[in-house]
């Protein structure tokens, strides 16, 4: 009979500041202190990934901030488990990393372990020495342990001990780095202006959620803008995904699944039920909408430029536009009736999608969110996915900022040349954010992959006729849309 091997990884952080004395050690039952709070790298969270060993013998306890064990049983060669961890650089200066090191096994049993450390999005790279967390950055990273062959004659295989150490240091070359990225942590990211200067900062909105491995879902659309900051300035930077509740994301109904949510840069920390932090955004790309029960039915709006996308159904092989469910530089998603079940699904508001009511989808989050999806019949069985959110960016002519006065009770729009600033505007002035803070050189494609600007002549901001795509976040080339979740990239352009 096979004796089962008993795996347990010990993971710790081993963090110091490069031109200080001090250093902390962070260990199992240890605990971690800094007298420098500029610097502070920290596990954030830790969960089982991908596995095919028995999820009752998977333990996973984080004992604080900076340690965590994780146990699993192999029984046999061939199991796995990937072990995915967040590392936060919550402080003000970038964090590199100095030495990485797996340590436990001996000679003989490297023989029959693998093991890997990756990077979860970042296109699955290997994580290496000299890479950088910049200051407000997060990075999810998977630690992947695998039995590769029988060990049944080898006794010492039966408890094993794996120590992941991770070194970061503060280097000063970490800072003359041009870009930073950051992607979905499930809570906000800060990016620190370490120099005065031009930007670029590109952002990605997420898809609304898939259901039964179909596309029905709405797409996220693509914001881009050059912009002049300070140095010491610090942006919140909020990444969307189509999993929880983060960033305005409209809940679904039974079987539907919930909306995207919205990608952001807001100069006031993230609280989705604050007012305040919502009207601090200064560019916003949003998100698809969920999709519906029967997701060969009725499909999730993407993601609009100024204007999201409604969600769409079919009947007897005819596709057909459900009105007003998509966000608006003005208003959220209007949802519709249900027949059925004598209700409505739920308007988008302010920076939320709408939830949805009788297996309908979600909305997706934007600037405005789109209309949350409710069970809809017409001469045959339907029901409505969510609509898509709008997108948002200061300075994009079509864009409309909310007046500082605006409260949650009372929204009001500037006055621009003696005219108040609506949908449909091609003053360039009333798309500015009442802070004053704005983008150039703008560019806004929808999660349809169609661009929205403004040709002089034209009476309003047309949306292109083409497709032509928004750039992928990972890798070269362009996509129609993002059907995953969110994405930050900010470029220093110089002081020019």
């Amino acid at each position: 009979m096979k004796r089962k091997r008993y795996l347990i990884f010990i993971l710790i952080l081993f963090i110091s500041i490069g031109f200080a004395v001090l250093t902390s050690n962070l260990g199992i039952n240890g605990t971690a202190s800094f007298t420098d709070a500029s610097f502070n790298v920290y596990l954030y969270d830790i969960y089982e990934g991908d596995y095919n060993v028995e999820e009752s013998t998977i333990n996973i306890e984080q004992t604080s901030t900076t340690t965590a064990t994780v146990a699993a049983t192999f029984e046999q060669p061939g199991d796995y488990i990937d072990v995915c961890l967040t590392i936060i650089n919550s402080g003000t200066m970038d964090a590199q990393l100095n030495t990485l090191t797996v340590s436990g096994l001996s000679d003989e049993l490297k023989n029959y372990f693998d093991y890997s450390i990756k990077y979860l999005f970042s296109d699955n790279k290997n994580v290496t020495r000299g890479d950088v967390l910049r200051a407000g950055q997060g990075k999810k990273m998977t630690f992947h342990i695998e039995y590769k062959y029988d060990v049944e004659s080898l006794s010492s295989a039966s408890n094993l001990n794996l120590t992941l150490t991770m070194n970061y240091i503060n280097p000063k070359k970490a800072v003359s780095d041009t870009t930073w990225e950051y992607e979905y942590l499930g809570r906000e990211q800060i990016f620190y202006v370490n120099k005065s200067g031009n930007y670029q900062i590109e952002a990605w909105g997420s898809g609304g959620r898939p259901y039964r491995y179909t596309d029905a879902n709405g797409k996220g659309a693509y914001t881009k803008g050059t912009i002049n900051l300070n140095k010491n300035e610090k942006y919140y930077i909020i990444i969307g995904n189509h999993a929880g509740t983060f960033n305005g994301i409209g809940k679904k109904a039974n079987e539907g699944t919930i909306g995207g949510g919205a990608t952001d840069i807001r100069l006031l920390p993230y609280n989705n039920n604050s007012f305040d932090s919502l009207k601090s955004r200064i560019m916003v790309a949003g998100a698809g909408g969920g999709v519906e029960y029967h997701s060969d039915i009725s499909r999730g709006g993407s993601g609009g430029g100024l204007k999201g996308y409604n969600a769409t159904y079919s009947d007897g092989g005819i596709l057909y536009d459900i009105p007003n469910s998509g966000g608006t530089q003005t208003t959220g998603g209007i949802a519709i009736y249900s027949q059925a079940y004598n209700t409505y699904g739920n308007a988008g508001q302010f920076g939320k999608g709408g939830n949805a009511n009788s297996f309908g989808g979600g909305g997706g989050a934007g600037y405005f969110g789109g209309s949350g999806g409710v069970n809809r019949p017409l001469t045959s069985y339907n029901e409505s996915a969510g609509g898509g959110g709008s997108s948002y960016i200061s300075g994009h002519i079509g864009c409309v900022a909310l007046d500082g006065s605006s409260t949650s009770s009372n929204i009001v729009y500037p006055t621009k040349h003696n005219v108040i600033c609506n949908d449909g505007t091609t003053d360039i002035d009333c798309s500015i954010h009442n802070s004053g803070k704005y983008f150039t050189n703008t560019v806004m494609i929808d999660g349809e992959g169609h661009e929205w600007k403004y040709h002089n002549g034209d009476t309003e901001v047309t949306v292109s006729n083409d497709v032509v795509g928004m750039p992928m976040y990972i890798g070269n080339g362009t996509m129609t849309g993002n059907n995953n979740p969110g994405f930050v990239r900010i470029t220093y352009l110089g002081n020019n």
